[in-house]
């Protein structure tokens, strides 16, 4: 079967707005490995939500006789490793219509892709590239990544535990008994995120596949474990509570300290994602032990 790809920029991205719009109401997600489910839904303009993480980004729209079936995005952020900066690429929001998804259409972008990066310069300019998937079950969307596939270079570098409060609860903890984290051996993918909460109304809307409610997430600042300042997550938790909102955010699997003593008091999660990752310019982000992202990012 033969697939047209077009890179998109922001502003020509509006051209297929019904029918990312139709798209994504068939697209499920995992919550709580599986038990749940939900759907996104980006809003009248689509782009604000990925436009709003990196210096620049790119759509490419996946088609068949000039009808859309699927979509990626591509965010270029500038991240700091071992106290140098690298451009990372995140390539997030992959969807593909449930009858394509078996018929190599990724493999056939990411080649297509490979093939023009070093004569298109607008492709290039990325030292590394990471991306998120969502899990169930255990596994994620990498379990279909077969055969002579590019998406295989990328290798397992995180997993991710994703948290959902509700604020009064945070705010009954002893926040000055956090579990210390050395801030030095930490990477944060979510670069652009200055905001203690982020809201991501309008641009990106969480809903629910059973109650078909929308989620109050109040994304908390993806280090705000990490900076051990117990009256700035202080601060964050009653913004969300004024706003009737719930906490999100994410912590790496193995800050085990911070794990448990959430879970001393009484906050757990069944909800994770991986994070994968392909360094041919820069150094591997696996090797770095607690990676901070902002599940407004996700």
């Amino acid at each position: 079967m033969n697939y047209d790809f077009e890179i998109l920029v922001p502003e020509k991205i509006e051209k297929y707005l019904d029918e990312l719009q139709s798209l994504e109401k068939n697209i499920e997600y995992p919550l709580e490995d599986g038990q749940g489910n939900f759907i996104i839904r980006h809003g009248k303009e689509y782009s604000p939500f990925f436009t709003q993480q990196g210096y620049k980004t790119r759509f490419v729209a996946m088609k068949i006789n000039s009808k859309l079936i699927g979509t990626a995005a591509g965010m270029w952020k500038k991240i700091s490793l071992f106290d140098k900066n690298y451009n990372g690429l995140y390539i997030a929001d992959l969807k593909i219509m449930p009858e394509h998804r078996k018929n190599d259409i990724l493999k056939n972008l990411l080649w297509h892709l490979l093939s023009r990066w070093a004569v298109i310069k607008d492709y290039r300019g990325w030292d590394f590239c990471y991306f998120c998937t969502m899990l169930k079950n255990g596994e994620g969307v990498n379990k279909s990544f077969k055969g002579f596939n590019p998406a295989r270079l990328a290798t397992e570098s995180a997993l991710i535990n994703i948290y959902m409060v509700e604020p009064k609860i945070l705010s009954a903890l002893s926040v000055k008994s956090i579990p210390k984290i050395n801030p030095e051996k930490s990477i944060n993918l979510s670069p652009m995120r200055n905001e203690l909460v982020l809201w991501n109304d309008g641009k990106k809307d969480i809903i629910s596949s059973s109650k078909k409610s929308i989620f109050r997430f109040g994304h908390l600042h993806p280090a705000i474990f990490t900076n051990q300042n117990p009256s700035k997550l202080k601060k964050a938790i009653s913004i969300i509570k004024a706003k009737k909102g719930i906490a999100c955010f994410a912590i790496d699997d193995r800050k085990t300290d911070l794990i448990n003593w959430l879970k001393s008091n009484g906050i757990t999660t069944k909800t994770q994602c991986k994070i994968f990752s392909f360094s041919p310019f820069a150094p591997s982000i696996k090797h770095i032990k607690n990676i901070n992202i902002s599940t407004g990012e996700i």
